[in-house]
C-alpha cells in the first residue's frame, strides 16, 4: 500500500504525456523507496497511476530506443529498468564497503 508512506513514484512510458522525462539511467534509484508503474503496451499508463504521480512529485522515465526500433514490451523495459536500479544499488554497495576497509 502505498498510502501514508513516502515513495519515489516513476511512470513509464512517458512520451504519451508530453512532458519531459528522464532517461531511466540517469535516475538516482539509491534515494530510497521506489515506484515503478509501467503502463501497458495497448492503454499504456492508467489514469489513477498519472493522479497517483502528479499529486506525489512523480517522476517520468523513458528508455531511449535505436534507430530502428519502435518500443519495448511492458515487461522488456520494466526488465531493464529494474536492473539499472539493482546497478546502481550494487556499486553504491561496493562503494560503501570500499570506504568502510
Amino acid at each position: 500500500m502505498i498510502k501514508n508512506k513516502t515513495f519515489h513514484i516513476l511512470l513509464f512510458p512517458s512520451d504519451e504525456l508530453n512532458i519531459p522525462s528522464s532517461e531511466y539511467f540517469q535516475v538516482d534509484w539509491t534515494l530510497g523507496p521506489s515506484v515503478l508503474i509501467i503502463g501497458n503496451e495497448a492503454t499504456g499508463l492508467g489514469e489513477n497511476a498519472k493522479n497517483l504521480a502528479c499529486q506525489n512529485g512523480g517522476q517520468l522515465v523513458h528508455v531511449p530506443m535505436a534507430n530502428k526500433v519502435d518500443s519495448l514490451s511492458a515487461a522488456m523495459a520494466g526488465t531493464v529498468i529494474i536492473y539499472e536500479a539493482y546497478r546502481q544499488f550494487i556499486t553504491t554497495k561496493q562503494v560503501r564497503d570500499k570506504t568502510r576497509t
